[in-house]
């Protein structure tokens, strides 16, 4: 009886042994992920930002291009 449950609570100290090890390992998995996901929002605004400039970029080589052809008729 009493080596049953000797036998119980090291099998329980191991499972929960396993358990944290697999927390701590879900955690440091996590923190990666949500490092990952900054890094990829930050790529995502830059690029936007480029896009954005681009576009403007476009728009004012039109009109200005749109004047110099009305200017030149």
């Amino acid at each position: 009886m009493l080596q049953d449950l000797e036998e119980r609570e090291r099998t329980l100290t191991a499972a929960q042994g396993r358990a944290e090890m697999a927390m701590q390992t879900l955690q440091r998995e996590n923190r990666y992920q949500e490092e990952k996901a900054k890094e990829l929002e930050k790529k995502v605004l830059r690029t936007i930002f480029v896009l954005v400039a681009h576009e403007i970029n476009v728009a004012h080589m039109s009109k200005h291009l749109c004047f110099k052809y009305l200017w030149s008729t």
